[in-house]
């Protein structure tokens, strides 16, 4: 066995050993362990923070118990970041047992430690669970704070599950201010980090969360897929947590869909689940929940008699809020049967409930204020206490000093008496003035201390503001950099363009009118250079018109973005290209997410797919019936549309993929066309901040890919 291993064996027969022990007990054998492993003393420490740990959630006493075992080691040892984990599991433990003044006085003495021992695992546990402090007192806007200090944390350390919990809090706490919008990117961003680290079975509460979430947002859709998929977890792993999470949000979900039949079906499997995990508190919540549901359809009595039933067991958990949900239950079931004298008491009672309900949030921030000022007058009795005990001290040894020097003088002459008197006499001066200069000197070390903290602070927030605005103005500089350089490229291929189209046809013009002078005397020459000359003058004008289309859109004149919902947009379109598929005999495919939105101009993303829809009809195989695919997904890169075909294809060599959105190049002579609609597509993508790509093969068909970014 390695000297590694064998020492875990031996941590652990010890903490087992410990558990079984009394206080006095273990704390004694611990000790004798750190004597024959004194080179292992911290890690020791740190082995026992984490075995305590493994009680949360099941045996908060036991966390309790051990943390307060690991702080006494870590102090005897000065070790800084035992004691921050220590506070800190004191804290946590506090905390799920009801008790928040001991909880915050815990965390906030294990605050500093963990910053002092830069232990940033530490430091973003305790932030978490300062924040679940905040929130359970009702303090939303500091519980927020503490929470995204905690995930800069945990981001920093590459903690992601410990960020995707901290992102679920978030959210959390978002909708419980009813702001489902704010709320629903974090639970997303919370999911997909599980689904990344393959925990999404761990997440059944924040999928039923999610689905509730979108519920609140009218998106009907979405909240049943989220809260089936719960479900679906719940049931792999057979814990009757997940079914309670998952049912109530499909409660919530039939509620509002007014199928109060499956809502009440869900209720009854929901009590039965709650039964199942000797969670009493749910048990009450879904009998609650039960009770509304009676009253919606109308079954007054059933609901009287559950809600009554509900209010005993709530009022024996001591909770209000669920207190105050069934008096509003009981007033509609009495009002339902008739009985309004009653029901307008127990309404009476409700409204006097939610007015103390109301005024929680405030008796708890007086609370925190007071066990602020009872923290730190504890602070200053326990210096004044270590003042006057440093006083006595000092007492003590110019009096046992004293004494010496009395029983030496004894046996000497009279005078050496008097002038030991004259001696203590000074010494006793001089020994008050240095301590005047103690204490004055402490006090000028404090306020400097202080002062220089403060100076810290500011130069930190400073640093970083300088930080983000510099980091902002280089991103600005790079874009800028960029289109600047797009802009000078486009600026260039188009003056090229404008050389190259013109100069054709305007030689041509001049040939011609060379040949008609040479031809004035044969009308049948003439007759044909004229309709040459006609010919050739249309071809300019499409040149001229093409150029200046292009540069009205480069201008940007008149248009503005809009949401446009695309599965309906792309149906209008393919209405007005019906005519050209059913001539065709094409087969169309959409596939696009009915709520997929994107935030564009809608003319030009018109113009874009009726170019490519046009091109995939106009360039399909003789060989084959033409089918064409559009599709729509999105992801962290933002919204990408494609339009795919089976037909003719092109071979993308390097040449090729260059030319391919250039001004009238075409890759099928044999089909009638100029080469100007890719180049429009392209422009007006490019325009809208977008990209566009293809892929082709010969004789198999195309894609085209266009890429938008999120709405900015």
């Amino acid at each position: 066995m390695s000297l590694k291993s064998g020492y875990c064996f031996l941590v652990h027969v010890a903490l087992l050993w410990a558990t079984a022990a009394n206080s006095y007990g273990q704390n004694d054998s611990i000790r004798q362990l750190l004597k024959t492993h004194t080179t292992q003393d911290t890690v020791y420490i740190n082995l026992l923070t984490e075995y305590a740990f493994s009680f949360d959630d099941r045996n908060y006493d036991s966390t309790l118990y051990h943390a307060n075992v690991a702080l006494s080691l870590s102090q005897e040892l000065n070790y800084s970041k035992g004691k921050a984990a220590a506070f800190w599991l004191k804290g946590l433990s506090y905390y799920y047992l009801d008790k928040i003044d001991s909880a915050k006085i815990n965390l906030e003495q294990a605050l500093p430690l963990a910053r002092e021992s830069k232990a940033a695992r530490e430091e973003g546990r305790i932030y978490n669970t300062l924040a679940n402090v905040a929130r359970y007192r009702g303090n939303q806007s500091e519980a927020l704070n503490f929470y995204f200090k905690s995930l800069r944390i945990k981001q920093q350390i590459g903690d992601q599950l410990g960020a995707a919990i901290t992102l679920n809090n978030i959210a959390n706490v978002y909708s419980e201010e009813k702001d489902w919008k704010r709320a629903l990117p974090y639970y997303q961003q919370s999911l997909a980090i599980r689904k990344k680290l393959n925990r999404e079975k761990s997440a059944i509460m924040l999928l039923s969360t999610l689905g509730e979430n979108h519920l609140q947002l009218g998106r009907l859709d979405s909240a049943r897929y989220y809260l089936f998929r719960s479900l679906g977890f719940a049931r792999q792993t057979d814990d009757p947590w997940g079914y309670v999470h998952a049912y109530y949000g499909l409660i919530n979900y039939y509620q509002a869909t007014q199928k109060i039949d499956s809502a009440l079906l869900f209720t009854n499997l929901g009590i039965l689940e709650a039964k199942k995990a000797n969670s009493l508190d749910r048990e009450v919540l879904y009998q609650i929940k039960k009770g509304e549901l009676l009253n919606l359809a109308r079954q007054f009595s059933k609901a009287l008699a559950l809600t009554d039933s509900a209010k005993y067991l709530a009022a024996q958990l001591k909770r209000q809020d669920y207190l105050v949900r069934t008096e509003k239950n009981r007033s509609e079931a009495l009002a339902g049967l008739n009985r309004f004298e009653e029901a307008y008491s127990s309404y009476r009672q409700f409204k006097v409930l939610s007015d103390c309900t109301q005024t929680k949030a405030y008796k708890e921030s007086l609370r925190a204020r007071e066990l602020e000022y009872d923290l730190a007058r504890q602070k200053l009795q326990a210096e004044a206490d270590r003042l006057t005990f440093q006083q006595q001290e000092r007492e003590r040894m110019v009096t046992l000093f004293i004494v010496a020097a009395v029983a030496f003088t004894v046996s000497i002459l009279a005078i050496l008496f008097y002038r030991n008197m004259k001696f203590r006499s000074r010494v006793n001066q001089q020994l008050e003035q240095k301590q005047i200069l103690i204490e004055t000197q402490n006090k000028e070390i404090q306020t400097q201390n202080e002062e220089l903290q403060l100076q810290q602070e500011e130069i930190t927030s400073i640093n970083e503001k300088l930080e983000q605005d510099v980091f902002k103005r280089t991103q600005e500089l790079h874009e800028t950099i960029r289109l600047l350089t797009e802009q000078n490229a486009g600026l260039e291929q188009f003056s090229y363009i404008i050389s190259h189209n013109l100069r054709a046809p305007l030689a041509r013009i001049t040939g011609i009118n060379g040949l008609m002078k040479l031809a004035q005397q044969k009308p049948d020459e003439l007759k044909q250079l004229m309709a040459l000359m006609e010919q050739t003058t249309v071809q300019f004008e499409e040149v001229i018109r093409d150029l200046s289309h292009i540069i009205s859109l480069k201008k940007g004149i008149d248009f503005s973005r809009e949401k446009i919902t695309i599965r309906p947009f792309l149906d209008a379109l393919l209405k007005l290209l019906e005519p050209e598929i059913i001539q065709t005999k094409a087969t169309v495919t959409v596939q696009v997410d009915p709520t997929a939105e994107v935030y564009l101009i809608r003319s030009f993303l018109h113009s874009i797919f009726l170019n490519l829809i046009q091109n995939a009809i106009k360039y399909r195989s003789q060989q084959r019936i033409l089918h064409l695919s559009i599709s729509a997904y999105e992801d962290q890169g933002g919204m990408h549309l494609s339009v795919s075909d089976n037909g003719m294809g092109i071979l993308l060599n390097d040449n090729n993929s260059k030319r391919m959105f250039s001004l009238y190049t075409r890759f099928h002579p044999s089909i009638e066309g100029r080469g100007f609609g890719l180049y429009l597509v392209k422009t007006q993508v490019e325009l809208m901040g977008g990209t566009i790509t293809v892929t082709s093969k010969p004789n198999e068909g195309s894609t085209f890919t266009v890429s938008f970014p999120h709405k900015r």
